[in-house]
């Protein structure tokens, strides 16, 4: 029972000189010397904790002391952390944590020297998450920081030095749609133009009988579902405008995803008989560009060979066969992998339903502006009768 007594006495005494040695490291100054000394006698007291089975500290090894100190460090923000491991001796170690060790790489990383920036990440990567989680609050604020600066000194960096990042934009070079001409005002473009400005004369026009917003949303529909098919035709990525692509779709159910995409293949202005594709790294010399010749059968004539064919241009067979969504649109019903609708097919329904933009304005000015014009000819033509 004495022994049990100044076991427990003992155990008291360590816990304080533990919270003590944890005060002392809080406001330490930044001499080397006493750091290391702070974190030795932390050390031993930890030791004497687990010899003692002291319940506070749970089933932790001796070697386990400075995996258990840099946590508690951590936790509290403190950036000594990162330099516990190499102020200890090695039987407070990890065997495991080893392999990861600056000393071990014979770096002599200090906190004010950070010498080795690449050891010192990969040591960091072996954070327990565990311990992430117990931080205090300004800790992961300044720790999500310190994060987003490295992150975006990577990012800038990494396309510099081609290095290719995850989630990163491809750094294949980009070839750009080649312009053959200067821009320049054109006839079509600027009927187009006129059309667009009549457009929003008609918009501001719409906008002086307004539509209470009770019925309001039952009139754009087709509206916008035609601005979408707009912005679809000059997107030149799109590859085809949306009729074209529910007429490819059509020969898809009835053929096959390859059959599609091979199906009306786009001449390019690439002359067909010099061009080099059938190299495993191109060269900017294997893409030989035809030039305008109205005279020619396809308009295009190559300057080396004089020829009229340009390398022919399919879609792909996932462009052909992606799945869009899982779920009827209308009775919500999940469809399986086979029956899903690919992208197109939901496109068609989205047209189908709401392309009527004639008739939804048909019956907003049979609705609103119509019937206030006639109540105008009504008053008018009373008034002129009375005066007639």
């Amino acid at each position: 029972m004495c022994a049990a007594l100044v076991d427990r006495t003992e155990m008291e005494s360590l816990r304080i000189e533990k919270d003590r040695l944890l005060t002392d490291l809080k406001n330490a100054q930044q001499g080397f010397v006493s750091i290391a000394a702070t974190v030795r006698d932390l050390a031993n007291v930890i030791e004497r904790q687990i010899n003692l089975a002291d319940p506070t500290i749970g089933l932790l090894a001796v070697n386990q002391i400075s995996t258990y100190i840099i946590g508690i460090c951590r936790a509290r923000g403190w950036a000594i952390a990162d330099n516990v491991r190499h102020l200890l001796p090695d039987k407070y170690k990890d065997p495991d944590k080893q392999n990861f060790s600056l000393e071990d790489r014979g770096t002599s990383y200090r906190t004010a020297d950070h010498n080795d920036p690449a050891a010192l990440l990969e040591e960091l990567s072996k954070i327990p998450e565990e311990m992430l989680e117990n931080l205090e609050a300004n800790a992961i604020i300044s720790g999500h920081q310190l994060v987003k600066k490295v992150k975006n000194i990577f990012e800038h960096i990494a396309p510099k030095r081609k290095i290719q990042l995850e989630g990163m934009p491809d750094l294949r070079e980009s070839i750009a749609t080649r312009h053959p001409w200067e821009k320049r005002p054109t006839k079509f473009g600027s009927a187009l133009i006129e059309l667009g400005k009549e457009f929003v004369s008609l918009g501001e026009w719409v906008n002086t009988f307004p539509t209470p917003p009770e019925v309001e949303d039952k009139y754009i529909d087709g509206t916008m579902t035609w601005v979408s098919i707009l912005k679809n035709w000059h997107n030149i990525k799109y590859s085809l405008t949306d009729f074209e692509w529910i007429q490819r779709d059509m020969y898809r159910i009835h053929q096959s995803k390859h059959g599609a995409a091979v199906k009306d293949k786009v001449e390019t202005t690439l002359c067909r008989q010099c061009s080099k594709l059938d190299r495993e790294k191109y060269l900017a010399s294997d893409f030989v560009e035809m030039e305008w010749d109205f005279t020619s059968r396809s308009h295009w004539r190559c300057p080396e060979c004089h020829g009229e064919d340009g390398v022919l241009r399919g879609l792909t067979r996932e462009q052909c066969g992606d799945i869009a969504i899982q779920t009827c649109p209308y009775c919500h019903h999940h469809l399986n992998w086979e029956q899903g609708l690919s992208p197109i097919e939901s496109r068609s329904i989205e047209i189908q339903s709401n392309l009527p933009i004639l008739i939804d304005f048909l019956n907003y000015l049979k609705e609103l502006p119509r019937k206030l014009t006639y109540e105008r000819k009504v008053k008018l033509g009373v008034d002129l009768s009375s005066k007639a």
